[in-house]
C-alpha cells in the first residue's frame, strides 16, 4: 500500500488500479475526472498508477506499475463462497471450518496460524443464507488461529467501495450510483442530478451523507442539490449523499467539486467625520478603510467635487481636498478605486468646511481691492480729504479708525470712513498715516495713506516802526524817520522799496527809512507846516510780488 499527500487540489485523468482518497474525515474511491482538494491523503496499491493534473498546470503522476485484475480470482472466489454457503445451509459455522483459501496454497483452519493476503478485485459477494456470517473482504493480512478453543471469526478490515451489506435473509439489492466531479466559479452555486439504479425496482430517495467542509449543500429526495461555496473561498470540497431503496439498502456518491478562483471587486467605503477650516485644505487617505478579498492593491482612479464647494486632487495615493474661496458647509467628494484586474467600485468622502470670521478688504473704484496703501497729492498748506469703503463677506458692519499719526501734519478719520489731513504750515515734502476698518469680529484690514505736499511760494513780510516824533530845524539826512523788519520762508533774496513817495522824501539805509535832503527842506519849511510824515516800504522775493 502505497499513500501520498497532495500539495494542491487537481482533477484525476487517468487511474489503473484501485485508489481512494481520505478527506472531510472519509475514504473516498476515486475515479477518473474526480476532483481532489489539496491537502487529500491518496492511498493506492502497488502497482496502480494515477495522473493528475493539478492546479497550476502540471500533471503529477504516481506509481509505477501497472494493476491488472485476475479473472481467476473471482472464479476462486465463487468457489470458496460456495463451500461457505454450503456449510451454512448445513448448518455449520464456516467461520470454524474454512476451507483452502481462494489466494490458494494455503492451509485452511487445520493448526497453526497461516497469513492470508486476498488481492481482491471483483465487488463483494454476501451469502444469501439464513445465518450471520462476516463480509470475506480484501485485507493486508487475515490471522486465522487455529488453537484458539473459542470460536473464530474472519477479520472485517474496510470495505473498498461504499455498499451497504444486504441482511441475511433478505434477496434485497443495494442501489448502486457512481462518484460525481463538478466544478463552478468562486461564489457561484452549482446544481445537478444525481441518479442510481435499483435491479429490484425500488422507488430511491436521496439524502445528505456528509456535508461539505467548505460550502453548503441542499439535497432534494429526488437526487436534485445545489452546492454553494463559502463566500471568496477557492479549491477543492466535496460532500456526500446517500442514496437508499426503502428496503435498508443503500449507497453513498461523492460529489467532488472544484471551485475555481476570481477576481472579487474591491470594497470601496465612504468616509465620513471629515472636517476643515474654510480656506484651509485637507488631505484624506480613502484607501485606508477600503479592502479587497484578494489582497489586490488598490489605487484611486479619478475623483470628483462640485465646483462651488472646491477642487480635488490625487496626490501619492490620497485625495487633497482644497475648499473654494471663502466656501463654508458640507463638501461631497466622489471616488473610484481600482484593484488592478478590471474590478472596480465607487465610495464618497463627506467634507464638513467650518466658517472662520473673514477680514473686511478695503475696496476703491470698481469693487476693486484698495491694497496695502493709496496716496494722494495736496499744496502747501492746503487740507485734503478722502473717504475710504471696505467690503466684509460675512455681511458684519464695518467702522473705520485713525490707526497711525502722519508726522507732519494731522489727519481725522471718521468711522464712516471719511478722513481730512492738514499739512503742518508751510511744510512740503511727504507724508503719511495709517486707517483702520474693523468688522466688530476681530477681523481687521489696516491701510497707508501717503500725502504728498507739493511745495509754493510763499510772499515776505515785513513790519514797518515809524519814530514818535522828530524836531523842525533840528533833522538832517542822518534822521531816522522809521525802521521795518523783513521775512521769507522761501528765500533771503529780498528787495525793499519806497512806495508813495512822489516827493523823494525818504531813503532806505539797511532797515532803517532817513530823511533825504528834499525832506529835511520840507519838515523845515514854515510854510508846508508838516504835522506828519507818512511811510510805505515794500518787499519783494523776486518770485511773486507782494
Amino acid at each position: 500500500m502505497e499513500s501520498y499527500i497532495t500539495t494542491q487540489s487537481g482533477r484525476i485523468t487517468a487511474l489503473q488500479g484501485n485508489a481512494v482518497a481520505e478527506f472531510n474525515n472519509a475514504r473516498h474511491p476515486l475515479t477518473v475526472d474526480d476532483v481532489i482538494p489539496d491537502g487529500a491523503t491518496l492511498l493506492f496499491d502497488n502497482g496502480t498508477e494515477i495522473a493528475i493534473i493539478q492546479q497550476d498546470g502540471s500533471v503529477l503522476t504516481l506509481g509505477n506499475e501497472q494493476s491488472v485484475p485476475d479473472a481467476s480470482t473471482d472464479a476462486l472466489l465463487s468457489d470458496e463462497i460456495a463451500a461457505i454457503q454450503s456449510l451454512i445451509a448445513s448448518g455449520d459455522d464456516p467461520t470454524l471450518s474454512l476451507p483452502e483459501t481462494a489466494a490458494g496454497n494455503q492451509t485452511g483452519n487445520t493448526g497453526g496460524f497461516d497469513f492470508v493476503d486476498v488481492e481482491r478485485q471483483a465487488e463483494e459477494t454476501i451469502a444469501n443464507a439464513d445465518y450471520s456470517t462476516s463480509a470475506v473482504i480484501k485485507d493486508d493480512s487475515l490471522l486465522v488461529d487455529e488453537d484458539r478453543d473459542e470460536e473464530s471469526s474472519v477479520i472485517d478490515d474496510s470495505v473498498s467501495d461504499s455498499d451497504t451489506n444486504t441482511p441475511a435473509g433478505n434477496n434485497n439489492t443495494q442501489p448502486e450510483a457512481n462518484n460525481v466531479s463538478v466544478t463552478t466559479e468562486e461564489d457561484t452555486p452549482v446544481s445537478g442530478q444525481l441518479t442510481a439504479t435499483d435491479v429490484d425496482g425500488d422507488t430511491l430517495s436521496f439524502a445528505t451523507g456528509t456535508e461539505p467542509q467548505n460550502g453548503s449543500v441542499t439535497v432534494n429526495t429526488d437526487g436534485t442539490w445545489t452546492y454553494t461555496p463559502n463566500e471568496n473561498y477557492n479549491g477543492g470540497d466535496s460532500f456526500t449523499v446517500v442514496v437508499s431503496d426503502g428496503n435498508g439498502g443503500t449507497d453513498t456518491i461523492t460529489v467532488n467539486v472544484g471551485v475555481t478562483s476570481v477576481n472579487d471587486a474591491p470594497v470601496a467605503n465612504d468616509d465620513t467625520e471629515l472636517s476643515t477650516e474654510e480656506d484651509t485644505p485637507l488631505t484624506i487617505d480613502v484607501l485606508d478603510n477600503d479592502s479587497d478579498v484578494d489582497n489586490d492593491t488598490l489605487t484611486i482612479t479619478k475623483a470628483t467635487v462640485p465646483a462651488e464647494q472646491g477642487t480635488v486632487a490625487i496626490d501619492d495615493g490620497k485625495l487633497v481636498f482644497t475648499p473654494a474661496d471663502n466656501f463654508n458647509g458640507e463638501a461631497t467628494i466622489s471616488y473610484e478605486i481600482s484593484d488592478g484586474q478590471g474590478a472596480t467600485d465607487a465610495a464618497t468622502a463627506t467634507v464638513t468646511v467650518t466658517p472662520v470670521n473673514d477680514a473686511p478688504v478695503l475696496e476703491g473704484e470698481n469693487n476693486k481691492p484698495l491694497g496695502d496703501d493709496i496716496s494722494v497729492t495736496t499744496s502747501e498748506d492746503k487740507p485734503v480729504s478722502g473717504t475710504l469703503k471696505a467690503t466684509d463677506i460675512d455681511g458684519d458692519t464695518v467702522s473705520f479708525e485713525k490707526g497711525t499719526e502722519p508726522q507732519n501734519g494731522s489727519v481725522i478719520v471718521s468711522a464712516d470712513g471719511t478722513w481730512t489731513y492738514t499739512p503742518n504750515t508751510d511744510y512740503n515734502g511727504s507724508d503719511s498715516f495709517t486707517v483702520v476698518v474693523s468688522d466688530g469680529n476681530n477681523g481687521t484690514d489696516t491701510i497707508s495713506v501717503n500725502v504728498g505736499v507739493t511745495p509754493v511760494n510763499d510772499a515776505p513780510t515785513i513790519d514797518v516802526t515809524a519814530v514818535d516824533s522828530i524836531a523842525e530845524d533840528g533833522v538832517s539826512t542822518a534822521t531816522v524817520v522809521a525802521s521795518f523788519e523783513v521775512s521769507d520762508t522761501d528765500s533771503e533774496n529780498l528787495t525793499t522799496a519806497i512806495e508813495n513817495d512822489p516827493n523823494g522824501y525818504f531813503t532806505i539805509d539797511g532797515t532803517d527809512v532817513k530823511l533825504t535832503a528834499a525832506g529835511v527842506a520840507a519838515v523845515n519849511n514854515d510854510e508846508l507846516d508838516l504835522k506828519s510824515l507818512t511811510v510805505e516800504v515794500s518787499v519783494t522775493d523776486g518770485v511773486n510780488d507782494p
